[in-house]
């Protein structure tokens, strides 16, 4: 049995702003699984029981420490002082799955947090279990020069974004159209709802190339950055170290236009969930996906993070090119998912160097840009191609995010010391 514990905080306010999630994610994950959950409140567990204290950070730097005191400062005294008593059986659990970091992030922020932990708040480092968004954190870590003090057993990597979509898919009722739609009006339907390096990078060069005719493309920088402090990184780092001028030129002229919206209005692209659900209209007249996912670049060493934004092609019955980490289409192989070396040379997976990698898709987006829809049209109207989509939609529906929540259940129960796994 999985016993997540619950008390009240420090502070009655508290909120997202101070760095803790009062609802934790891991209660819909483990509602799945009702049989192997029970919920309790600080006040009605057992000190000789395995129990969970969870907790679920919001924004990094505040939960861990960079500008605030960080999330242990807000749990209350008595849960501080059951954590700290190394015959309590009561473990704290730390849930950051959200948001595409990496460990390196802030000087090593996250790492150094935690360790401090141990260091600062007498917490045993075999107590701290540590959930994080990169599926690959094993391997990462290896590669990282600093170290967690706490055991490599007790950290999971977790894609929990194929099951959000999941719960997006079928709350949402998006059920695709199984029309096939000739002579489509773009070759590729790609949104970018917050502004990023490598997606700066991107408009630019489609810009540059003359190829945004040829998307539906949005461009709608919710969370308001301010270019000049990302212009040197984003230019640069995906140009070999070397600013490309040409292209920073081009996203000068780029964003004098934004914001760039699809089928909505102004007033609705400040609501960011129009931007997730948009109009299936704009899959079926579209060729083809450009997916920018979070997290691409080579400092990363390895890590991988997934966010719905890669599934929703898929339960569209759309083909796509994903600008993610190396080896996320060999990932999404291995779930089952069929990709489309039909369409794309799809050797951009296997290239570790970001710079490489982003501009062979470039390249490789500006060559579908140029193929003939006739071309196309031959292709998608074959069984083979639609079987590939139907597959892919039917195999997004069977594994419903289920696979990495029952490895969420498995790994707690197994270090519950329970008897049985699901």
């Amino acid at each position: 049995m999985i016993r997540l514990v619950y008390d009240k905080l420090k502070t009655s306010n508290a909120s997202k702003s101070e760095g803790v999630f009062t609802y934790d994610t891991l209660r819909g994950i483990l509602s799945h699984y009702p049989q192997s959950f029970k919920e309790q409140t600080l006040e009605s567990t057992d000190k000789d029981t395995d129990s969970y204290y969870a907790v679920s950070p919001s924004w990094a730097e505040i939960a861990f420490g960079e500008t605030s005191p960080g999330f242990i400062e807000h749990i209350s005294l008595e849960a501080l002082i059951r954590l700290q008593d190394p015959q309590d059986r009561l473990k704290l659990l730390i849930n950051f799955v959200w948001e595409g970091f990496d460990l390196n992030f802030k000087s090593h922020l996250l790492i150094n947090y935690i360790n401090s932990l141990v260091s600062n708040y007498s917490i045993d480092g075999k107590k701290i279990f540590f959930i994080f968004g990169d599926i690959n954190v094993k391997r990462t870590l290896e590669l990282t020069d600093v170290k967690f003090n706490i055991p490599d057993s007790n950290i999971l990597g977790l894609n929990l974004f194929e099951g959000v979509a999941s719960w997006d898919f079928i709350s949402q009722n998006l059920s695709p159209s199984l029309e096939v739609t000739l002579n489509k009006k773009k070759k590729f339907l790609c949104k970018n709802g917050v502004a990023r390096p490598c997606r700066m990078y991107l408009a630019s060069a489609f810009y540059n190339k003359q190829l945004l005719d040829k998307f539906y493309f949005s461009w709608l920088n919710h969370a308001k950055w301010n270019y000049d402090e990302h212009i040197e990184y984003a230019f640069s780092k995906y140009n070999h170290g070397k600013i490309n001028e040409k292209f920073l030129n081009s996203f000068l002229e780029f964003i004098k236009n934004e914001p760039y919206i699809l089928d909505i209005t102004s007033e609705e692209a400040t609501d960011r969930t129009h931007q997730v659900y948009n109009n299936n209209k704009l899959y079926r007249d579209s060729y083809a996906s450009l997916v920018t996912e979070t997290v691409v670049d080579d400092y990363n060493k390895g890590v991988l993070f997934i966010s719905e934004k890669t599934y929703q092609p898929i339960y569209n019955l759309h083909p796509f090119i994903n600008v993610g980490g190396p080896g996320i289409l060999k990932h999404l192989r291995n779930d089952g998912y069929a990709t489309f070396p039909e369409l794309f040379d799809e050797s951009y997976d296997e290239i570790g160097d970001c710079s490489t990698r982003i501009n062979k898709i470039i390249t490789e987006v500006e060559k579908f840009c140029n193929i003939d829809t006739k071309i196309l049209d031959d292709i998608y109207t074959s069984k083979t191609f639609q079987d590939k989509l139907i597959h892919n939609l039917n195999t997004f529906e069977k594994r419903n995010g289920q696979h990495e929540y029952k490895k969420v259940v498995n790994w707690l129960l197994k270090h519950g010391n329970a008897n049985h796994l699901i």
